[in-house]
């Protein structure tokens, strides 16, 4: 799974560990016979399920899960169950119907569509009233949808029939045997499936687009909403998926284990993407209306790749418990990189982008809730809270290390033999990390245990002498124990040394190097001529905060530059780090990005110092600075506007920091002036997501023709996306009846569609709108406690983090959220989210203080 938001439910059910390891010791070879009967009107559907098992145990009550509406027509083993026990969601099937051996249970069922973006989802386009019904199931989900053994370790096999309009497109898991029409009504049989886990169980329903590529070696096709079918390139993500295909094939050394391949991209998902057998489904954000960036198309490629690596790593060979649920998330993560660098046209970049993407598990290992890679996952409800950085980006990371420790033939060796001894059957860390000792012939049970089990990021830092001569005396690498367990660790990586000639920076040589205490001396450095660059982490291997020495920072900030495109992501980082560790002034930050940003020309690493730039202007620095700099940025980021390639990846990079900054009223007539004529910036196409984004920051600022210009875009795009975006702007105005209005929904939970709620908070508070909305953030601490006990876990999530008063940076926001913090009833999750909160903004007031 890809998120780019996400949630469960605290009301919601959870399965415990315990419960799934007493059940999963009891019941084996699980099958499914599920029929469902969609309406397109009804906001309801109907279904029936047949479930066979084997059963060894009859001594007590089993459960069977279900948290949807009605449960009807219960019958065991033939016999029909007059009051059929419900606890809470679960069904208890009583000793006295079932038997040792085979067991069949029949039951029918209706359930409302969710509209949370859980279970089975009905969305309705707004741009031509089309509905569409889509599952999302992890981690335990799919009893909202039918009774199951709703965990990963009890696999079964599915045959599924669907009645539905004829006008619809159906999708499951496997290929469609027939489909039978009826007057308006069709009913699709699909063939039976492999064995999976319930959280893989897919079905898609709607009057969807469809393409089918003519030249796959597996049956496939790609289904969009109708309304976003003009936008589809359909032949781009055939030949990704082609390529994907190729490559995973060949380095698993297995064929793609399931017999067809669907990639089906809605609206309103939760999720970036999901891998369910056979069908995964995206978020339609990666259909672009605009014209894509490369690091767009870099973004989609990998996600694709990642949701592929997951067929064979995932879904045919699984988790048995929730404790694993990263290994899953960064073996695919890994893969998809590395599918990226050596089977398709961004393998320039793949590594470049890996770099930087671990910008997220870098923030998240830092956090008070950073925890070991993998960890213990008591229930359902903790897996969810762990879909984070450290289970994707950080785990990545380390298993980068790893290929790099044994070698990548060793690695990939190790990986097949892994997936081979583990065909269709689940397996665990120890199964995975065997293999890979196995086929390299290593013991890697204290790298396991120092790297996988323990807490926390390290830092590492070259220290180093130059004597009269200019030459190295007594260099080593200095390892500190960072936060979290405090362990050191042991790190391989590789040391680069780099030269000034001329207008060029050249790299000198690289050494190999094991870092596993405090300090560590290097042999082969003495007595060199000190270099003008050092890089501890050449080519990213290792997983730390690098930090530089004393003469590389000078070099970097006077010449970034000259640096080679693989260090300068290193180098931006560096200084970063520095500032959120109050060693300088955000200002130098600042300062280096006015003076260096300009001359770059990577749009990709231009797109990233917007994650930095965020928290530098709005959250560490005075009102006072603020202004100053953000007139500053404005004046130079217009001229790169105007001065870089028209049309390129580098001008539409550069538009986004030009919304961004505007603020005065010169400044907003200017950017009111993009949306009449693409002529105000040559070659800089002003699209529908452009101008979304112009509105909204116009809709922050006040603008005088805000409302007028937000009621005619709303006109312009009535597509699911543009409502979305509409909302959003529209409480973004600084008005107070909307502010109220819009507090209310948010409050009140179930006026609007969670995607549209989530849409709204992220722009209620505003920076500029202080005074307007201060009592909001009173409002949001005393309303969370009861939302977290009448809500689910998805939207109270949405709430607790989407709502928080970023905006201020005020030491009563952090008390009252600290108070809040003690109260005994709140759920784990929302005290995590709080906790993060408090984090970022206790680092605010601490850098402010520091260096105001």
């Amino acid at each position: 799974m890809q998120f780019l938001a996400g949630p469960s439910v605290f009301a919601d059910p959870l399965l415990t560990f315990h419960d799934a390891e007493q059940r999963a010791a009891r019941v084996a070879a699980v099958d499914y016979i599920l029929e469902f009967k969609f309406d397109e009107t009804s906001p309801e559907y109907e279904g029936s399920a047949t479930i066979t098992f084997e059963l060894n145990d009859t001594s007590t009550a089993l459960a069977l899960d279900y948290s949807g509406d009605t449960a009807q027509r219960l019958s065991i083993n033939g016999t029909i169950v007059a009051k059929p026990q419900r606890d809470q969601h679960r069904i208890m099937l009583a000793p006295k119907y079932l038997q040792i051996g085979p067991n069949q249970v029949q039951i029918s069922f209706r359930n409302a569509y969710s509209t949370d973006g859980n279970g089975l989802h009905r969305a309705l386009d707004a741009a031509d009233g089309h509905v569409y019904l889509f599952t999302n199931l992890e981690p335990y989900l799919a009893n909202r949808v039918f009774p199951c053994f709703d965990q990963p370790d009890l696999k079964a096999a599915f045959t599924v029939s669907v009645n539905a309009p004829s006008s619809w497109q159906i999708v499951a898991n496997a290929p469609t045997l027939e489909a039978n029409t009826e007057g308006a009504i069709t009913q699709h049989r699909f063939a039976k499936t492999e064995r999976f886990s319930t959280y893989l169980f897919a079905l898609i329903a709607g009057p969807f687009r469809v393409w089918e590529d003519a030249q796959a070696k597996y049956p496939s096709r790609i289904l969009a909403v109708q309304s976003m079918a003009q936008y589809v390139d359909a032949e781009a993500l055939f030949d990704l998926t082609r390529e994907g295909m190729r490559f995973f094939e060949s380095y698993f050394d297995i064929a793609y284990p399931f017999r067809k391949y669907d990639q089906i991209f809605v609206p309103e998902f939760n999720p970036g993407a999901m891998e369910n057998v056979g069908a995964v489904i995206f978020n339609d954000r990666y259909i672009y209306r605009h014209e894509p960036t490369k690091a767009d198309l870099m973004r989609r490629a990998n996600t694709l790749l990642h949701e592929m690596a997951h067929m064979w790593f995932g879904n045919m060979v699984t988790m048995r418990w929730w404790n694993d649920l990263w290994l899953n998330e960064s073996f695919a993560t890994y893969m998809a990189h590395l599918a990226m660098a050596e089977a398709t046209r961004f393998s320039d970049d793949a590594w470049d982008s890996f770099a930087r993407s671990k910008g997220w598990a870098y923030w998240q290992d830092q956090l008070p809730t950073t925890h070991p890679i993998e960890t213990p996952v008591p229930d359902t409800l903790t897996a969810f809270s762990n879909f984070d950085g450290i289970t994707y980006s950080k785990g990545s990371s380390v298993l980068k290390q790893l290929a790099f420790r044994v070698g990548p033939d060793n690695f990939r060796r190790g990986v097949s033999k892994f997936l081979k001894d583990h065909l269709w059957r689940n397996a665990s860390r120890a199964d995975f990390v065997n293999a890979i000792a196995t086929a390299a012939g290593l013991d890697l049970t204290a790298w396991s245990r120092q790297w996988l089990r323990t807490a926390g990021i390290n830092t590492l830092a070259p220290r180093y002498a130059i004597d009269a001569s200019g030459k190295i005396v007594d260099f080593e690498i200095v390892q500190g124990p960072g936060n979290g367990d405090k362990k050191l660790r042991e790190h391989r990586l590789k040391i680069a040394l780099f030269d000034r000639q001329g207008s060029e920076l050249t790299k000198r040589t690289t050494l190999d190097a094991n870092i596993d205490s405090n300090t560590q001396e290097i042999a082969g450095l003495e007595g060199q001529v000190a270099p003008d660059f050092i890089y501890v982490n050449y080519e990213d291997y290792a997983y730390a905060k690098v930090f530089l020495d004393e003469r590389s920072i000078d070099f970097a900030m006077a010449h970034m530059e000259k640096l080679p495109a693989n260090l300068r992501t290193a180098a931006w980082q560096g200084v970063w780090y520095m500032v959120r560790d109050e060693k300088i002034s955000p200002t130098v930050y600042l300062d280096l990005f006015l003076a260096k940003a300009g001359l770059e020309d990577d749009a990709n690493l231009i797109d990233s110092f917007r994650y930095r730039l965020q928290p530098a202007l709005n959250s560490y620095i005075s009102e006072s600075l603020r202004a100053d700099y953000m007139s500053r940025a404005q004046t130079m980021v217009w001229e790169r506007l105007h001065n870089v390639p028209a049309g390129s990846d580098l001008q539409k990079s550069w538009f986004k920091y030009f919304v961004a900054t505007v603020t005065t009223a010169g400044e907003q007539n200017r950017l009111a002036d993009l949306l009449n004529t693409n002529d105000v910036v040559p070659g800089l196409t002003i699209d529908q997501e452009k101008r979304w984004s112009i509105i909204n920051r116009l809709a922050v600022l006040g603008y005088p023709q805000a409302e007028k210009l937000l009621g005619s875009e709303r006109q312009r795009d009535p597509s699911s996306r543009g409502q979305q975006n509409a909302y959003a702007a529209q409480v973004s105005l600084p008005d107070p009846k909307i502010k109220a209005d819009a507090w209310q929904e948010f409050v009140s939970g179930d006026a609007q569609p969670l995607n549209l709620l989530r849409a709204g908070m992220r722009g209620f508070f505003q920076r500029e709108q202080r005074e307007l909305t201060e009592r909001y953030a009173d409002e949001y601490f005393s309303a969370l406690p009861g939302l977290a006990s009448t809500h689910g876990h998805y939207y109270v999530r949405a709430f607790g983090g989407g709502l928080f008063p970023y905006a201020f940076v005020d030491p009563k926001i952090l008390e009252r959220s600290e108070i809040l913090l003690k109260e005994e009833n709140l759920p784990d999750f929302l005290k995590r989210t709080l906790l993060e909160a408090n984090d970022g903004l206790a680092r605010a007031l601490r850098i402010r203080e520091a260096f105001d």
